[in-house]
């Protein structure tokens, strides 16, 4: 049969040396199934149906912004929710910057305790960190206090992704190639969108779902991903390991 501009034949050559053919699908000349389309690339719908489920409260406000903010300002129980939020992020930053210096002078010293001097490549690293870190941190205190009483915690997570966000690209960018940072950030702040509004879980099981198949296992971004970050932290620890071994071996007594 023809496929793809390509015709399928199995071919037998008789008792009298002549070549009998007869036209078959791609299935039994090849004797594997044929892929079908929507197993590499499943409907878009499972993507969009969330963030389309996700946008449907806020269509009031999209249709009419103006009319929509003129009527929740006069509602208490519009307001009072934004404005805890509000003032759960504001304290939460403020605290952070605070905590930040003493943090920062904690983290030299305990270093110095075990390393001296401490290497400041490391050093630099953990200093960068330190920040985005208590905001986290705070944040997600916030959210769970919040969420423990029923509130709304929209604003809170979203604040709470970004600050996530913050942390991954300034730690994971000083091990990356200055060529992948880009990229790097990119990603990184697109995930932390979707995880503020809260359809990460559909994101991922759609780019999970995405590629042919090989054996008991799918060839997705996710799967490709996996083994680039698998493959970088083993080529990450072998060069540690083996930058180690040589300063220990040139310290050696020569004999």
């Amino acid at each position: 049969m023809a496929e793809n501009g390509v015709t399928y034949q199995k071919c037998i050559t008789g008792s009298d040396g002549e070549t009998y053919c007869r036209p078959v699908d791609a299935t039994e000349a090849t004797g594997q199934p044929a892929q079908q389309a929507d197993e590499i690339l499943p409907p878009v719908e499972d993507l969009v149906n969330p963030l389309i489920k996700w946008l449907e409260p806020a269509r009031p406000f999209i249709d009419d912004p103006a009319g929509w903010l003129s009527s929740k300002a006069q509602q208490p129980e519009f307001l009072y929710p934004i404005l805890i939020q509000i003032a759960c992020i504001i304290v939460a930053l403020a605290l952070g910057a605070l905590l930040t210096p003493p943090f920062k002078r904690l983290i030299t010293v305990t270093l110095r305790r075990f390393v001296e001097p401490p290497r400041r490549e490391g050093l630099d690293i953990l200093h960068k960190a330190v920040r985005p870190a208590l905001w986290s941190l705070l944040l997600a205190l916030a959210v769970s206090l919040l969420g423990s009483v029923d509130h709304a915690v929209i604003l809170v997570r979203t604040a709470l992704s970004l600050a996530i966000a913050w942390l991954v690209i300034r730690v994971s960018l000083s091990f990356l190639p200055e060529e992948l940072r880009g990229l790097a950030s990119v990603l990184t702040w697109a995930f932390a969108i979707f995880f503020a509004l809260g359809v990460l879980p559909d994101v991922m099981d759609w780019l999970s779902s995405i590629g042919p198949s090989f054996g008991n296992r799918r060839i997705s971004p996710v799967f490709i991903f996996q083994a680039i970050l698998t493959a970088a932290v083993l080529l990450f620890i072998a060069n540690r390991a083996a930058k180690s071994m040589k300063r220990r071996v040139n310290h050696l007594p020569k004999v």
